[in-house]
């Protein structure tokens, strides 16, 4: 996913809930996400903190691919 066409915030997991096959791929920088205690650090306007985002990833046993 490289961005939604909709201004409504989706990720992976949302995708899912939809019936997507989902995959995760970081590069780059993104990395650095996997690093521990990095996903308690993320906090984004208006959306759900990264580490409970993350949390969900996890337990929808999405692929994420370093």
């Amino acid at each position: 996913m490289t961005g939604s066409p909709s201004p409504t915030y989706a990720t992976g997991n949302t995708a899912l809930a939809q019936g997507h096959e989902v995959t995760i791929c970081l590069r780059w920088d993104a990395v650095l996400l996997m690093k521990e205690g990095v996903a308690d650090t993320i906090r984004g306007v208006g959306i759900p903190p990264f580490k409970d985002v993350f949390a969900t990833t996890l337990q929808n046993k999405i692929p994420i691919f370093v």
